[in-house]
């Protein structure tokens, strides 16, 4: 049988320390992914109220706005996933949920 780890577990502190560095990048990913989202829907807007079809190169910057926007969102739900594992694995790990939801 295994002993209980302590609150000042040198692994749990590892999960803390790591979870206060992917706060961060959650944040910064999640902001991307809106702006990238914002500024297709402007475009579709404002091509829309011109009543104008979208000429061949703005096509072209939505189509790779919407390719940023989805890359962003995998890795976005790959850093949630690790911070899902990381409180899962250590449910005494204190984290700042607002940040991360």
């Amino acid at each position: 049988m295994t002993p209980e780890p302590t609150a000042n577990d040198p692994t749990r502190a590892q999960a803390r320390g790591f979870l206060g560095r992917l706060e961060p990048e959650i944040e910064a990913l999640a902001q991307c992914v809106d702006r990238a989202e914002a500024l297709m829907q402007r475009i579709q807007r404002t091509h829309e109220l011109r009543a104008e079809r979208l000429s061949a190169e703005t096509t072209a910057l939505r189509g790779g706005l919407y390719t940023e926007a989805a890359a962003l969102r995998r890795e976005l739900y790959q850093v949630r996933r690790l911070v899902d594992t990381i409180a899962f694995r250590f449910p005494m790990v204190t984290r700042n949920v607002s940040a991360l939801d």
